[in-house]
């Protein structure tokens, strides 16, 4: 809420904290789709506790008068406290039919879930895996026209245009604050 693109919305829609000493937002929402590596291990050890066993490790105040928490609320939470800049790009497509326009490139003429704050020209989309893949026959005809691809395709696509790698995405738009 720290913008006006929530206008209009119920509050519910926007992420509010009941602490004034809470964090600042430093990125835009991010779904609970996450990658680690090894190294993040200390960092999710030590959010995560704060939710598991919040009496042995002494979570913020802030924390503790935000009441109970899901693992995504957790998370966004943690990136801020910790001052995160960099959140992955949307690898996780909505839906198993938008894969179409990927097969066929289609580039969008308006940018793709666009916000004042963090992408004003939208996010970008790397077409990896399909979120809400819940009707099997569906997704088994996406995967068979993935399977048949005769040539290879650039998958992410941001601004109007495709990229065949994160390196040129990062060429084209080296301001963007996801990483691909």
């Amino acid at each position: 809420p720290e913008s006006s693109d929530m206008a209009g919305y119920p509050p519910s829609y926007s992420w509010r904290f009941v602490s004034d000493r809470a964090p600042k937002q430093t990125l835009r929402w991010g779904h609970a789709h996450p990658t680690w590596t090894f190294h993040a291990l200390p960092w999710l050890a030590n959010w995560t506790s704060f939710a598991l066993a919040p009496e042995r490790t002494r979570p913020p105040a802030w924390l503790v008068q935000q009441g109970h928490l899901e693992d995504e609320d957790l998370l966004n939470i943690g990136f801020w406290a910790d001052g995160a800049a960099k959140q992955w790009c949307k690898f996780d497509i909505p839906s198993p039919k938008d894969f179409d326009e990927y097969l066929k490139q289609i580039s969008p003429s308006v940018h793709l879930f666009p916000d004042s704050k963090y992408y004003p020209r939208g996010i970008a989309l790397m077409f990896f895996s399909a979120h809400d893949a819940k009707k099997p026959a569906e997704s088994y005809t996406t995967l068979l026209d993935l399977w048949d691809g005769a040539k290879p395709l650039r998958p992410i696509v941001y601004d109007g245009r495709w990229f065949e790698s994160g390196e040129a995405l990062r060429a084209y738009d080296p301001s963007l604050r996801c990483l691909s």
